[in-house]
């Protein structure tokens, strides 16, 4: 390499590396606010009502509430799943900003009893294209039944302390394109953020599998929550066994419904229009009987 290729790809990487760190200051000692609630039960749930669901969810000072862990107090992000029966998968993505919020998760049950775990160990990075947002990242799996006390219900997100005054290091966009164009690293050293109690978290939910609800479960109707309603905030309007659905959530139950007939699962559209109308549509049998008819 001669000597004003090599002073280019530094400066080069410099730039790089400057665009990537100084848009947003680092992050001084934050004082977090007093707890918001005496238990897990009183924490305020952003209700989700589609199962196909991707949302970003900033924790912010003065915006997101603080609850006292067992580790120790943090800000946090609670969500209520949304009524659907079956398996789904759930990814949580803190985005690497001028911070990193490194993110654990609670998953609950109808009675607030911890069924999962997800702590830090499972987070990856993951970098996408060149030019885009990279994120530290982790995936599972949850099981969904809004008749069934014992099923996932809801998922607390947060940090630990212990987190703070850790550095989250990643590669910087030059080093991503030496390693695969199989250059010479970079000399500029990699970003490094501060890990912090505020950033960035995306929530995306997708359906694997739609379940049955049993006769015995539909006669008992769905799990009450022993919260009270007021801890509840909804992505639309507060839904009830007759609570209307809102538009964008019957057309993504009406086209999944009619793709399964289309594709010679009729079975799998049966149990999706029974969970449509326990979700409030007035669609989806409808949907159902034209597909039918329509093959």
């Amino acid at each position: 390499m001669n000597r004003k290729f090599a002073v280019l790809a530094f400066m080069g990487s410099i730039t790089l590396l400057s665009a990537c760190s100084t848009p947003k200051p680092v992050p001084k000692e934050t004082v977090l606010a007093s707890s918001c609630c005496s238990a897990v039960n009183q924490l305020p749930f952003y209700q989700i009502s589609n199962p196909e669901f991707k949302q970003v969810f900033e924790i912010a000072p003065n915006l997101s509430p603080v609850y006292e862990f067992n580790s120790g107090a943090s800000p946090f992000q609670a969500v209520e799943l949304p009524p659907h029966v079956g398996k789904l998968s759930v990814k949580v993505s803190s985005i690497l900003e001028n911070q990193v919020f490194i993110p654990y998760v609670l998953v609950l049950d109808s009675n607030f009893n911890v069924t999962k775990t997800i702590d830090a160990n499972s987070l990856k990075l993951n970098y996408g294209k060149i030019g885009t947002k990279v994120y530290k990242e982790t995936s599972f799996d949850v099981e969904t039944n809004p008749y069934d006390a014992n099923a996932d219900r809801y998922l607390v997100m947060f940090t630990k302390p212990e987190q703070i005054g850790k550095h989250t290091e990643f590669k910087s966009a030059e080093t991503i394109r030496a390693e695969d164009e199989g250059l010479a690293r970079p000399i500029a050293t990699d970003p490094k953020l501060p890990n912090g109690y505020y950033g960035s978290i995306e929530l995306q939910l997708k359906p694997l599998t739609f379940g049955t609800v049993t006769k015995q479960q539909q006669a008992a109707g769905k799990v009450v929550s022993p919260s009270s309603q007021s801890t509840v905030i909804s992505s639309s309007s507060k839904s009830t066994k007759t609570s209307p659905m809102l538009p964008e959530s019957e057309a993504f139950y009406n086209k999944m419904i009619e793709d399964f007939v289309n594709n010679g699962e009729v079975e799998k559209a049966l149990k999706l229009v029974e969970e449509a109308e326990y979700a409030g549509s007035s669609t989806a049998r409808s949907t159902f009987i034209s597909a039918i008819k329509n093959q």
